[in-house]
């Protein structure tokens, strides 16, 4: 259980170096992958709802203290990411295999940015941030954005495979 959480942050932590480091120099136009909303929906079609909760709580944690954004945004993002996601396990998603994680990532893509966009505008309306946003270009970013996320997961998809092939 203890060695699950070590290797969930580890690989959080190394996510969050990537998308912060690397990434910014792969981007198309505008727009880089999100490692971390790929790992905390890959955890949620995975694991149990327990672990994919703590999960989403520490990736949030971790982005909204290295990001400069107001703290919560993506905390309370990626929580409602993991309840979505936990919830559609339960009742639409039977087995796990690559589309149900292409199909995931395209609908997590999606909710998540829109989440974000939102809860800046409440933070905005309460002036609990000088940060604006808008969902002007949302609509022309979300499916480059999409596209580049479905490129990484099939990468992120056979590196797992890999993995359960060599444990067994």
């Amino acid at each position: 259980m203890l060695f699950r959480f070590f290797f969930i942050f580890l690989l959080l932590a190394v996510a969050l170096l990537l998308q912060s480091a690397v990434l910014p120099y792969l981007k198309l136009g505008e727009v880089r992958p999100n490692l971390i909303l790929i790992i905390v929906i890959f955890v949620c079609l995975t694991a149990s709802w327990q672990k994919s909760f703590a999960a989403a709580l520490l990736a949030g944690v971790l982005l909204d203290v290295f990001s400069g954004w107001p703290f919560g945004i993506f905390s309370l993002s990626l929580l409602l990411i993991s309840f979505v996601f936990n919830t559609a396990k339960i009742y639409f998603f039977g087995r796990f295999n690559f589309s149900v994680f292409a199909l995931a990532i395209f609908a997590g893509t999606i909710l998540y940015d829109i989440e974000v966009i939102f809860l800046m505008k409440i933070m905005r309306w309460f002036s609990l941030t000088d940060l604006s946003v808008s969902f002007k270009g949302l609509f022309f970013l979300i499916p480059k954005e999409i596209l580049y996320d479905l490129i990484v997961i099939g990468f992120f998809y056979l590196l797992w495979k890999g993995l359960i092939t060599i444990s067994k």
